[in-house]
């Protein structure tokens, strides 16, 4: 059975992006909700980091934008 979860657009906020378990297991929570057909937004409050350049070299999650809150910004 498919479920189709076209129409969600969940948020997700992460400190950083970097190696560790829980940014795996957030990337893969990603990846299963943009096949789904969900539209998932992640908020990072840093950039460049492990997870969000390997998200830009494959084909999910690539198009999930990276924002860092305004006041975080150089």
């Amino acid at each position: 059975m498919t479920v189709s979860l076209s129409g969600l657009h969940p948020a997700f906020i992460a400190g950083t992006l970097g190696q560790g378990g829980a940014e795996r297991q957030l990337y893969y929570i990603l990846k299963a909700l943009k096949e789904s057909g969900a539209d998932p937004c992640l908020i990072c409050l840093t950039q460049g980091e492990y997870w969000k350049r390997r998200s830009e070299n494959s084909e999910s999650p690539s198009s999930m934008p990276e924002r860092a809150h305004p006041d975080l910004q150089d």
